[in-house]
């Protein structure tokens, strides 16, 4: 089409903006209220598709700006491609408008989400979430007052302490399951990091040697992770009946950390190939499998397991040793999907966690050493955001049945905090 064809598309899609607006009451500035209504405080708004200015809302200036894009008055804005078919038209145009009038639901094909910072613990002013169950409890770790790390409990709007090992200093929780069970990891005596399992009863010493981490839990309250072993290395282990079982290497490799367990007893991590560079594997009958990679990629990750065996990760292929891509994964019956990037990003993502419904959480870069959080559901990446005002980025680690995901942003004054984000019906 030529230019001028183009602004005459454009002129007419104006003229049917101006009939809408007039036939629902539009006032004097020519705007609506949005459909979705004002943003509530910790709403999460950032990378909402056709939402140029940013506000969280369909209105018409929004329109407009897609509309200079298409005849080329603006550059580029990858937000402008709101009905996400990969282009931007008059189409997306009219996709706002028609959410500004209230003809179609507010956001285009993604979803919404509030997020909740969780705080930290008296006298800090740091935290960071790693996992979360059903019932909304969250785990993570929190800077004290004493300039030490502890691992955290959040239960209904309050973080609980949960404290070291004897003879430590620091302590940070990485996993728990609908039990309630906590594992992570704590110094102890002569420096010594070993792995606890907290319960209502407290903190208790598991043991691992000089150095050992617990990263995943199933719902019986077995769990896996590394431990340091004789040659100076990760070895994966899975723990149950009272004791750390080493799961093997890859072949040709000589280290290995394993990140999730699930309800089935199948394991996921990574571990060393016979060509030095790290696969995702998955564990499972007694036997280390890799799963290969991304068309295109070399190295991977894989860091969450659901209970259908789907896997969620991260692949990565260096142009050099300095330089790598990252591409998170779905990787399900054989086959691993490409999850993309969010709306802006530079096309580096990572892949962090998967709940049962198959949703993937992550972090995708937006330039500028900045990640924010993301949630793939149904085919789409939603940028989940960050705190309102925030100096930085977030990222999201764990996600549970009802979608409600644990992470960390940076807040308005760049300080990192442990957060929730919880669909918005």
């Amino acid at each position: 089409m030529s230019l001028w064809g183009r602004r005459v598309v454009v002129l007419a899609v104006l003229a049917l903006a101006a009939g809408l607006l007039g036939c629902h009451g539009g006032g004097s500035e020519g705007i609506v209220p949005s459909a979705a209504g004002e943003a509530p405080a910790g709403l999460s708004q950032a990378g909402l598709r056709g939402d140029l200015n940013g506000n969280g809302n369909p209105d018409v200036a929004d329109a407009i700006g897609i509309l200079r894009i298409v005849v080329g008055l603006d550059g580029p804005n990858p937000l402008a491609d709101a009905d996400g078919d990969g282009n931007t038209g008059v189409g997306d145009a009219i996709a706002v408008l028609r959410c500004v009038v209230g003809l179609d639901e507010w956001p285009i094909g993604g979803l919404r989400y509030e997020i909740l910072d969780l705080g930290t613990l008296p006298g800090g002013a740091t935290s960071t979430g790693w996992s979360i169950n059903d019932a909304g409890q969250v785990v993570g770790s929190a800077r004290t007052a004493a300039e030490t790390t502890h691992a955290f409990l959040y239960t209904d709007g309050a973080l609980t302490d949960l404290g070291v090992l004897p003879d430590g200093f620091d302590s940070h929780a990485y996993a728990i399951n609908n039990l309630g069970q906590v594992v992570g990891d704590s110094d102890t005596t002569f420096g010594a990091v070993h792995v606890f399992r907290y319960t209502v009863g407290g903190m208790v010493d598991l043991g691992g040697g000089l150095w050992a981490e617990a990263y995943g839990i199933d719902g019986g309250g077995e769990f896996v992770g590394w431990r340091m072993a004789g040659n100076g290395q990760p070895w994966a282990y899975h723990y149950s009946s009272g004791a750390m079982n080493d799961i093997g290497m890859l072949p040709g490799g000589t280290r290995s950390v394993a990140y999730d367990i699930n309800d089935l007893g199948q394991i996921v991590g990574e571990a060393e190939g016979a060509d030095g560079l790290m696969h995702p594997f998955i564990h499972s009958g007694g036997v280390m499998t890799g799963l290969g990679a991304l068309p295109g990629y070399a190295a991977g990750d894989a860091r969450g397991i659901n209970n259908s065996g789907q896997v969620a990760g991260t692949c990565w292929s260096p142009d050099s040793i300095d330089d790598p891509t990252y591409q998170a994964y779905l990787y399900a019956d054989d086959q691993f999907t490409a999850l993309g990037t969010v709306p802006g990003g530079t096309g580096d993502s990572w892949g962090n966690g998967i709940n049962d419904a198959g949703q993937v959480v992550g972090e995708a870069d937006m330039g500028n050493g900045v990640h924010h959080a993301f949630v793939y559901s149904d085919g789409r990446m939603t940028d989940l955001g960050t705190l309102p005002g925030a100096l930085g980025g977030s990222g999201a680690r764990g996600i549970n049945s009802s979608g409600q995901i644990a992470g960390w942003s940076i807040d308005a004054s760049g300080a990192e905090r442990a957060v929730i984000w919880r669909p918005v019906e």
